[in-house]
């Protein structure tokens, strides 16, 4: 399969046009049985080699619609699905979109269609959401225009649903807000990045878990496409939350430095590092241990990043908290510096 992928890469262009489409929709047929949750690694390699035949020859769509897409849409929803098998599926379906294999709304219907599975787990529709967000961001910035539209009035229409169905149709909208974020600047759309703010600071007081940690997630993810609106709305909050909200914005601060790091490597965190890190600072002696603990995952995260930088720092905040008088093992309630380096 490899070199299969190999030689389309660099020869598939050069097949005579009277046959190539023909022998490219053959290898769908035979990519199609190929691609199954039962052996990702094979998945991930026959949808490589169908994304470069998509490439070379956009006219084998119909039968990569007909054969290889359903078998897309059944991985779409696996709970196994993960790493090099989930990125080769997006980037199936994106490619999809660019070649005008499948209609937008004919393929963004079969994928929201997925989330009424019975079987459907949390991973599953973190992917689904990963899912209809890249499509929507390959799309033309009418069709994403509209998918933004659809998904703030269903948040706006759902503060706190009580159906299972309406609950995960919540969340998938949450995910896709975030991930579609991620991709695009949606502050090129008036007034969206604002409502999502609102929206996702309004879910945070959310009795529910799952649509409180995803709104975290898409808060921190919708940070990378939007930074100017969404970091500062995330370090401000910080400072007038109780501990719970601040470790689900401590969670979101985490995702935005991680899909940071991926999409820009380590310089691209860099110029947050000024707005980001008093913050931290001052959260690293909270009296919640879930709240310290997820600013250590900040910190390391950025420090593996941008370790020239945060070495330094993470040195002095160490030579800081060091200095604890205990005598008997008891800090004196009255020395309030020994508390806090105790924390």
């Amino acid at each position: 399969l490899e070199a299969l992928d190999i030689v389309i890469t660099n020869h598939g262009s050069s097949i005579p046009p009277e046959i190539s489409q023909e022998l490219f929709s053959k290898l769908s047929v035979e990519l199609s049985n190929l691609v199954v949750d039962s052996d990702l690694h094979i998945s991930h390699l026959s949808l490589r080699a169908s994304i470069s035949a998509l490439k070379v020859c956009p006219g084998c769509g119909p039968s990569v619609k007909d054969y290889i897409l359903p078998k897309v849409l059944d991985l779409s929803s696996s709970p196994l699905l993960q790493d090099l098998a989930l990125d080769s599926l997006l980037a199936h379906l994106e490619q999809v979109v660019l070649s005008n294999a499948v209609d937008f709304s004919v393929l963004l219907g079969m994928l929201r269609g997925r989330l009424n599975q019975e079987s459907l787990n949390k991973n599953a529709i973190y992917n689904l959401a990963q899912c209809i967000a890249i499509i929507s961001a390959s799309t033309t910035p009418e069709n994403r225009q509209g998918v933004v539209a659809e998904t703030l009035a269903t948040l706006e229409g759902s503060p706190t649903p009580e159906d299972p169905a309406e609950i995960k149709k919540v969340q998938l909208a949450l995910l896709v807000s975030g991930d579609l974020g991620r991709r695009v600047d949606l502050g090129t759309i008036p007034g969206v990045t604002e409502k999502l703010n609102t929206i996702y600071m309004g879910y945070f007081a959310s009795p529910l878990e799952d649509l409180k940690n995803a709104a975290a997630y898409a808060l921190g993810r919708a940070a990378v496409g939007s930074q100017s609106v969404f970091l500062p709305a995330i370090v401000d909050a910080l400072e007038n939350n109780t501990e719970k909200k601040q470790y689900l914005l401590l969670s979101a601060l985490r995702g935005f430095i991680q899909c940071s790091y991926q999409q820009s490597g380590g310089e691209g965190i860099a110029a947050s590092l000024p707005v980001i890190m008093p913050h931290l600072e001052t959260h690293s002696s909270d009296a919640e241990e879930g709240v310290r603990t997820m600013v250590a995952d900040c910190m390391g995260s950025l420090t593996c990043m941008q370790p020239a930088v945060m070495l330094p720092k993470l040195s002095k905040l160490a030579e800081d908290h060091s200095a604890i008088v205990a005598e008997g093992g008891v800090v004196d309630p009255e020395d309030a510096i020994s508390k806090k380096n105790a924390l």
